[in-house]
């Protein structure tokens, strides 16, 4: 049996980079703004940096779909009985067992 490693970025990642670099520039104009009008540097910085922060996660979270996959999608079937029996691998392999089998019928 070959390992492999999947390297690849998931999608709830690529949707926080996207929507952060996008985004980012709007607040950092907003930030230059309000540092020109005469707003302390300690007060804006912070605040808008937070704001950016919240609107891209809760954006994210709310409108980016469901997030995909799960834990055991990393971890090899092979080990389900072994090394992660004791953290739910032996059930996990039974549901899996019962859905082949389902499936074949």
């Amino acid at each position: 049996m070959a390992k492999t490693v999947d390297l690849s970025v998931s999608t709830r990642s690529r949707q926080y980079l996207v929507l952060g670099v996008f985004t980012g520039w709007l607040f950092l104009a907003i930030a230059a703004a309000l540092l020109r009008v005469g707003v302390p540097s300690l007060v804006v910085v912070p605040t808008v940096f937070g704001v950016w922060l919240g609107a891209v996660v809760v954006s994210v979270r709310y409108l980016g779909g469901p997030a995909e996959g799960s834990t055991w999608d990393a971890i090899p079937e092979w080990q389900y009985d072994g090394r992660f029996a004791g953290a739910g691998g032996l059930v996990r392999s039974e549901q899996e067992d019962a859905l082949r089998e389902a499936d074949e019928e």
